[in-house]
């Protein structure tokens, strides 16, 4: 089984059921991960670390150690034209990636040898998932998301050495990026691809086998301006 965590700068949520297309997929793992925590650029007091059961009453899932920080509201977009595409994929190489992740601190772990993963892993996803995922793009490309007319997230996966990941980036001046949110797959290198609906404004998907049990989970933008990654 897979032991994936996830370490977010807002809150990372374990979901025992989750929804996507009417499924209800639960999440598995093999152990639990540690508390990994480091001091978010906005805010300097420690982070509080929120509890997770392990009591044999919960529902198999994915046994997450999670850190909680405050860093503070979506920054404005960069682009705040309320005519643009809600999902905008964008081209971006290997070396982008690398200078990206390098300039965040919270994301050092993932080292320097990182890759996108292909167009034709996002394909493959979608012919598994025929019918099951009608009216739904797959995407290997990052993709800038407008949850809000106001706001723009890059969202991305890749993989490193030794985990894939997803990553939530609020863009800044200068072709820079404050980290939100990220979502790391410890010990599993396998494609991980984005998946959306364009009706669906504050949320998409990120999945390495559609509407499999525990490959799958959301992207979301809270009404508190914050986003989350959770696994389905």
């Amino acid at each position: 089984m897979r032991a994936w965590f996830c370490v977010l700068l807002m809150a990372c949520q374990r979901s025992s059921s989750g929804s996507v297309d009417g499924a209800a997929p639960t999440a598995t793992a093999s152990s639990p991960a540690s508390v990994v925590a480091a001091p978010p650029p906005s805010a300097p007091p420690a982070p509080t670390a929120l509890p997770v059961s392990t009591s044999s009453s919960d529902v198999t899932g994915l046994l997450a150690a999670v850190a909680s920080y405050d860093a503070g509201s979506a920054p404005p977009s960069l682009d705040a034209s309320d005519g643009k595409a809600v999902f905008r994929k964008t081209k971006m190489d290997d070396a982008e990636l690398v200078r990206i992740v390098q300039q965040i601190p919270e994301l050092s772990r993932l080292g320097s040898d990182l890759r996108f993963f292909a167009t034709g892993d996002a394909n493959a996803i979608a012919g598994r998932a025929k019918d099951d995922a009608n009216g739904i793009t797959f995407s290997a490309q990052p993709v800038y998301w407008s949850p809000e007319p106001s706001v723009d997230v890059l969202v991305l996966t890749g993989r490193g050495k030794n985990a894939s990941f997803v990553l939530a980036l609020y863009p800044q001046d200068g072709g820079t990026y404050r980290l939100a949110s990220f979502f790391l797959f410890a010990g599993d290198v396998a494609p991980v691809v984005l998946a959306y609906r364009a009706e669906r404004r504050r949320e998409l998907f990120w999945t390495t086998c559609w509407n499999c049990s525990g490959d799958q989970g959301g992207i979301s933008f809270r009404d508190d301006r914050r986003v989350v990654i959770v696994q389905h």
